[in-house]
């Protein structure tokens, strides 16, 4: 995975900060959707920053950063646990000011105080899971779906085709998802997320809470309540038993969860799925050199997150962002088979570089990207 950069950064250099909570997504004057984000010095002094939403599923409470860049060297705070709940909407969802400073301690701000938690008795313990983690680990595996995420009807967009024939699952991503999440597991993932009545309910409960929020705070201006900012929220639905694996911190008889590792006990509805993407396509050699070029980027190198940067894009062509994956197991596995129908015919011969053209092979420096819609 390649490195990942964020810019502007505020602290000293080679100073080592930890990510501790997040505060409430909010709208920009260009109507861009970001949240803020509160981290901790070593002199215990939080500052907030803010990011674009869609930087969402990289980030996790307990990374460390230098330099605006991920510290893999040390290690995320905060110890690993297994626990079952009976069902998702078992738990009560309250705000972060119920969590004894002992665990986490917001000073005077109210904005992280007032940021929703959801607290399951587990027996003695209570498990406190912040509800932007919950949906993270559940919807959120790239800028994509956390973009999509706060739009109406943003799965929708993102889907051409969800039906049933002779008991298998045809499903056709659309051409506003990048090649690279085009794969079986996505399809897997965003099947039953639009499947499953009560899980795509979940899904667009987010939205629609920050929206009937909004509205109720400034009926003729909606958009002053967005702008401000809104607590994220979202209603539970029944499931069945579900196993979670977490990191997090305990105190007394309560755990907090700082980051959901892996998710067991779903029920996918399809048990077979025929997946298509228009990247999807039939390889046939054909006799001829083939053309390589050098282009002036490394694959590997580094990525620079910096959406105020007149040099940062989007980019349409490929998910730019790696987020590191919440392991899902689903209690039946759908086989997943890949249809293609287009040739992509490939020149089998050696290989010749050439100096113009569009692609090609990479070397170079980071890449300076957006992450905004």
């Amino acid at each position: 995975m390649a490195a990942i950069e964020f810019r502007s950064w505020p602290f000293a250099e080679n100073e080592d900060v930890e990510l501790i909570w997040f505060g409430s997504p909010y709208t920009d004057y260009k109507g861009n959707w970001r949240i803020r984000i509160a981290f901790r010095r070593v002199s215990g002094e939080v500052k907030i920053l803010s990011r674009a939403w869609g930087a969402i599923p990289l980030l996790r409470i307990g990374q460390i950063y230098t330099n605006g860049v991920l510290n893999h060297f040390r290690p995320m705070s905060g110890s690993a646990y297994t626990f079952t709940i009976p069902s998702l909407n078992s738990g009560k969802v309250v705000n972060g000011f119920q969590l004894p400073k002992s665990l986490i301690n917001f000073g005077k701000n109210p904005e992280l105080g007032t940021q929703k938690i959801v607290q399951y008795a587990i027996g003695d313990i209570t498990l406190c899971i912040p509800v932007l983690e919950l949906i993270r680990a559940m919807f959120i595996n790239s800028n994509l779906m956390a973009n999509m995420m706060l739009q109406p009807h943003g799965l929708e967009q993102l889907i051409d085709r969800c039906e049933y024939e002779k008991n298998i699952l045809h499903f056709h991503l659309g051409p506003r998802v990048p090649n690279t999440m085009a794969t079986e597991s996505n399809a897997r993932h965003m099947s039953w997320i639009y499947l499953d009545f009560k899980i795509k309910a979940m899904w667009d409960s987010v939205y629609q809470s920050l929206f009937s929020r909004a509205i109720a705070e400034y009926p003729t201006n909606p958009t002053k309540a967005l702008r401000k900012g809104i607590p994220i929220d979202v209603e539970l639905p029944p499931t069945g038993p579900i196993e979670l694996i977490v990191r997090g911190d305990k105190f007394i008889n309560m755990v907090l969860v700082k980051e959901i590792i892996g998710l067991a006990g779903f029920t996918h509805p399809a048990n077979e799925i025929a997946f298509f993407h228009q990247s999807k396509k039939r390889q046939e050699s054909a006799f001829g050199d083939r053309r390589l070029r050098i282009s002036a980027r490394s694959k590997d190198d580094g990525i620079i997150i910096n959406d105020d940067s007149e040099n940062a894009k989007e980019d349409t062509n490929q998910d730019v962002l790696e987020a590191p994956p919440t392991f899902m197991k689903f209690v039946n596995y759908p086989i997943v088979r890949t249809r293609k129908k287009d040739v992509r015919r490939t020149n089998a011969g050696n290989d010749v570089i050439v100096s113009s053209g569009r692609g090609g092979k990479n070397s170079g420096e980071s890449k300076e990207v957006s992450v905004q819609d």
